[in-house]
This record gives C-alpha cells, structure tokens and sequence, in this order.
C-alpha cells in the first residue's frame, strides 16, 4: 500500500465536504489570506506617434496567495514551490517574490519590444495566477494554482497544477508514492477525463499519439487523485489544460 493510499484512506475515514475535513476544519477559519499583489508596468513605445495617449503601454502582473497557517517547516515547503512555480530565487517572501517574478516579467516584454523595432506593434501582456489551498486533513494539505499568461495574444496560455504536502513534514508528494508502477494507471486517468474523454482521445489520436503521463506531479483532492496537463501536452491549445480525477477505491492494488 502506498503512501498516496493511505493518507486517502485516512481522509475517507474523516469524510471530506467541499475540500475541507470537518475534523480539522478550523484550518480554515486561520487561514492566511494575502491580497492580490498587483504590479502595473508602463513603457514607452519605440514607434509612438505625436499622440501621448498612444506613447504609453500598460503590463500587468498580478498574483494572489492563499496560504493556510501551517508549521514553519511546512509553510516554508509551500512557499518553494510556489518559488518554483514562478521562477524564483527568492524563496521564503511571497511579496518578494511576486515583485521579481513581475520585474522578470516586464522586462522581458521590453526586450521583445526592443528586438522587433520601431515597426513592430507590440500589445500589452498580463499575467494572472492564483495559489490556494484545495484540501486539508489531519496529515496532509493540498495547494493549488491556476494562471494565464497572456502575452499581447487574444487568447493567453493556461497554467494548472497543485501540490500535496505531509504535515508532519512537508514532504511533497511524488510519482513515487502513487505507484510503482505508474503507467498501469493509463486506463483509469482516461476514465477520469469524465464528460471529456471522447473529444480528449480524438485530439490525441488525431496526432498520432497515445495518452501518457503527465508531467506535473498527481496531488490529493478528497478521495481522489488529480491528474494535471498542460496546455499543449496532449490536446490542442484551444482545448486547455485536461485534468482527471480518480478515485481511490476504483485503482484497488494499482497504487
């Protein structure tokens, strides 16, 4: 029996309602929550006209954190992989850390602006992302997020993932503590697609391609196991970023 199946096991045995564990249900009411951290950058643009009203070009990075009150050794845990998610050095200091995201961020728009010349039409780009938690019981917490990026486009670029981590610890969960033998949960991810399944494996099967794993780490919801995509991973842009729930009691001796 996995690790994975075991802090599920326990977590059925608590019942779970809309994420929380009603015996540690607390955890909520001391939640920290951190404001949206908005940063605004302008620019003058290198083809501007006579018009100062089209000089100026506005980027915008915004992030928000909802961290719940956990252990130091915890809580530091979370705030690296958040660290990771947004590229960071900086890793203990969410502001911190959102401000040099941001910097890096603008700073990049400015070199592609740069780069393409006084013909070239750039568009303003925006970054939105926001960390909360998905789930707590007495041995584990799940940390969530989702982001845009979009980058002078109609349509951004769609970021989805998660974390499960010990309480006692703050270890995060792997590939290696859902299974062994990890590929053998193909069939059930496919299954967890739910309504999506059919148009996900057309997508897929259209580029000559078979399901596998995704890259990002599985994590816990309730009694099941998220299974997260990326956009352009398996399916078409256009079509986001799959996800697959699975419950537990459904893989048996698969994990």
């Amino acid at each position: 029996m996995t690790l994975i199946s075991r802090l599920v096991a326990l977590a059925v045995i608590i019942v779970c309602s809309n994420g929380i564990c009603h015996a540690d249900a607390i955890d909520r009411e001391q939640t920290v929550e951190v404001d949206t951290i908005h940063f605004r950058d302008s620019m003058k643009l290198p083809n501007s006209t006579s018009n100062p009203d089209e000089e100026i070009m506005d980027d915008v990075y915004d992030v928000t954190f909802m961290i719940p009150k956990v252990s130091k050794e915890v809580s530091d845990n979370i705030k690296a992989k958040i660290s990771e998610a947004l590229g960071c050095k900086e890793k203990y200091d969410l502001m911190k850390m959102a401000q040099e995201a941001s910097l890096r961020y603008f700073a990049m728009h400015k070199k592609e602006i740069k780069k393409g010349g006084k013909h070239y039409e750039p568009f303003p780009w925006t970054y939105c992302a926001v960390f909360d938690f998905r789930c707590i019981s007495p041995m584990f917490l799940t940390i969530g997020f989702e982001a845009d990026d979009s980058r002078g486009e109609a349509y951004g670029t769609p970021y989805s993932g998660g974390w499960t981590f010990l309480r006692e610890n703050g270890k995060v969960l792997t590939w290696k503590d859902v299974s062994t033998h990890p590929d053998k949960l193909l069939p059930f991810i496919e299954e967890g697609f739910g309504d999506y399944k059919e148009v996900y494996m057309e997508s897929i099967a259209s580029n000559n391609q078979k399901l596998k794993l995704p890259v990002t780490n599985p994590w816990i919801e309730r009694d099941a196991i998220v299974f997260q995509y990326q956009a352009y991973e398996i399916v078409f842009r256009s079509m986001g970023c799959p996800r697959s729930e699975v419950y537990v009691k459904t893989l048996g001796d698969k994990i």
